[in-house]
């Protein structure tokens, strides 16, 4: 037996040993868990979500395009030196719609072909639609990149510039027991974010703090907290939190490096190489984080990519094309994997920005905008369609503000997300747990996930 898997084993039982002396001093930590044993979260099978922001604010209109000839002349006459020419585009027939309604940048080749493969789902003018009132209607600060990017990760109006919670750190939250549910690939992130639990950061190259932490440092660390809490004045409390405080940490950091090491370790047997670009390293970060998730036996994921650069005041055309031919060999290489590996079904990668982008031009970009259209990808999509209603893209349109041509959502975020939250196992019934205006909303599931 090698070294590196005797150290395993000894982490392994040193972790059991840890949560064993926790749950049996611990009346607290009894209590959670019989309250947990008794929720209605799903905790049946396995799945993931991956969260892939765009973030600067996507310009969707010109990522999913109106191709029948009369609505893309209105398209054409309203975006003028920012429209993409007709013949350049990737036409689709999403079903429930006429045929070859709508069509693709020409950039998304790949998620063309997903998209008739019904592996690929759009959810049309999508965003966030309540005020700090507590109401349907404008957002406050709505052009505004931080405000709008903890809105639509935190999906709390009142809160939006300072929000510190979001709803998938909610999520995990609810599921208390479920280590390394949540882990980032771009640094910390509002949307992973709970009251009691947080991403687990890695970078590109994976989890390196965990791995260079000293065993000494972590042996002074219990001894000083244990040494702490063995001072109490009450004997009861300073002997249940001595035997705790040993515990948890162990327990935690046991965790933590069975997940770095497996994380850390190669790829076998991949037949599909991601690209060797900084968002190629982030999925196949996120591969590695899914198969190595024996180590933790959990039962849900949550990963965070953030792709950068759509922020297009300038040379659109040109920088879009650029981003979005990332963005579909990124994902067409990690489905292709997932699909290796017998994991299409258990998980779900969708797009967040913080907005859309004005139709009109500011020269050869565009400002700013609202509404934007997003993109589901998986094998439980229920796919190769759109969702919600497809703006007017003309102009004078009533669905577009009147100044910029800026889309004025249909559909909510908090309705997306919901949907988001309830196929990764949040019942109905707790959605406001998670999702604080979702109630606002009938319609809360909007079907683009297969039960």
């Amino acid at each position: 037996m090698n070294k590196s898997m005797q150290r395993r084993q000894f982490l392994k039982r040193a972790l059991y040993l840890g949560a064993g002396v926790s749950l049996v001093n611990s009346p607290l930590i009894f209590a959670s868990e019989q309250d947990l044993n008794s929720q209605t979260i799903d905790k049946t099978g396995y799945k993931a979500l991956v969260c892939i922001d765009l973030s600067g604010g996507n310009d969707s209109a010109n990522m999913l395009v109106p191709y029948s000839l009369s609505a893309y002349e209105s398209y054409k006459q309203l975006r003028t030196n920012v429209a993409l020419e007709r013949e350049q585009l990737l036409p689709i027939n999403p079903a429930g719609m006429s045929e070859q309604s709508l069509a693709l940048h020409p950039s998304l080749t790949g998620i063309q072909q997903l998209f008739t493969q019904e592996q690929v789902a759009f959810v049309a003018n999508v965003g966030p639609m309540v005020t700090n009132a507590g109401a349907i209607g404008v957002t406050p600060k709505r052009g505004s990149h931080r405000n709008q990017q903890q809105y639509w990760q935190g999906l709390d109006p009142v809160q939006a510039a300072t929000s510190k919670q979001g709803w998938q750190g909610l999520t995990a939250d609810l599921y208390q027991g479920s280590h390394q549910m949540n882990s980032s690939i771009s640094g910390k992130n509002v949307w992973q974010t709970g009251r009691y639990k947080s991403a687990y950061v890695m970078g590109e190259n994976g989890p390196e703090d965990f791995i260079n932490h000293d065993n000494d440092q972590l042996e002074a660390l219990i001894s000083e907290l244990a040494d702490d809490a063995m001072h109490h004045d009450n004997a009861l409390v300073s002997e249940y939190s001595y035997n705790d405080q040993n515990a948890r940490l162990l327990s935690s950091e046991m965790k933590q490096r069975l997940f770095s090491e497996a994380v850390n370790g190669q790829i076998d047997n991949l037949n599909m190489a991601l690209p060797a670009n900084k968002l190629g390293r982030r999925f196949e970060m996120v591969l590695r984080s899914l198969l190595a998730n024996d180590t933790t036996t959990t039962s849900r994921q949550s990963f965070y990519i953030k792709h950068g650069g759509y922020d297009f005041h300038s040379d659109m055309l040109v920088r879009q094309a650029k981003k979005l031919t990332e963005l579909n060999d990124a994902i067409v290489a990690f489905q292709a994997a997932l699909a290796q590996f017998n994991l299409t079904d258990q998980v779900t990668s969708f797009t967040i920005s913080d907005f859309g982008r004005s139709s009109t031009t500011n020269g050869t970009g565009t400002a700013h905008g609202w509404g934007g259209h997003q993109m589901i990808i998986g094998g439980a999509v229920a796919g190769g369609t759109v969702y919600g209603k497809m703006p007017n893209m003309a102009v004078g349109s009533d669905d577009l503000t009147q100044d910029k041509g800026i889309m004025i959502p249909t559909t909510a975020v908090d309705q997306y997300s919901a949907t988001l939250a309830m196929w990764f196992g949040v019942p109905q019934s707790r959605l406001e747990e998670v999702l604080p205006n979702i109630d606002l909303f009938s319609n809360k599931n909007l079907g683009f996930m297969r039960t």
